[in-house]
């Protein structure tokens, strides 16, 4: 009876040691890129579920833009960035007509300074910053020119 019990011990402890060997050995997988959508803190193996947060950004909006001189309605299209991964381009911009670009992290867009011709002249971009909440999106910015500065609220639906 005794051997019968060191037997069973035995393939208790082999068996034990097994699966805490297996378990302990395993990753979890998920997003590992921490300015994805998809975001997982706790993942260590990357599984090719991370949706880059600018993806959501992207396609053509109707806008309605507020600024102190007047209400502008017109048209903006957000497309990707070639030179870089959490950049996109913005296609007539405050109806400019030049494309600017901005930076986009989680559902937040940044508008850094930036300088650009229109109607003959130069303007600065600047100070730019707002957010996507479903097809909504809300940029808060300034630009400056010859006449001066103001400051503009433009509020875009994905068509």
């Amino acid at each position: 009876m005794k051997i019968m019990n060191v037997k069973y011990l035995s393939l208790f402890l082999v068996l034990s040691f097994g699966m805490v060997s297996l378990t302990s050995c395993s990753k979890k997988k998920g997003c590992t890129d921490p300015t994805s959508d998809t975001f997982d803190p706790d993942a260590e193996v990357e599984d090719g579920s991370c949706i880059p947060a600018k993806e959501k950004f992207l396609g053509t909006y109707s806008v309605i833009e507020s600024c102190a001189s007047g209400n502008y309605d017109y048209t903006i299209t957000i497309t990707e960035s070639a030179s870089d991964e959490a950049s996109v381009v913005i296609t007539n911009f405050g109806a400019f007509g030049s494309p600017i670009v901005a930076d986009v992290s989680q559902s937040e867009i940044f508008v850094n300074n930036q300088s650009i011709q229109y109607n003959g002249a130069g303007l600065s971009i600047q100070n730019g910053v707002g957010s996507i909440n479903g097809n909504n999106l809300t940029i808060t910015y300034s630009y400056s020119n010859a006449e001066g500065t103001e400051t503009c609220t433009m509020n875009g639906l994905k068509l």
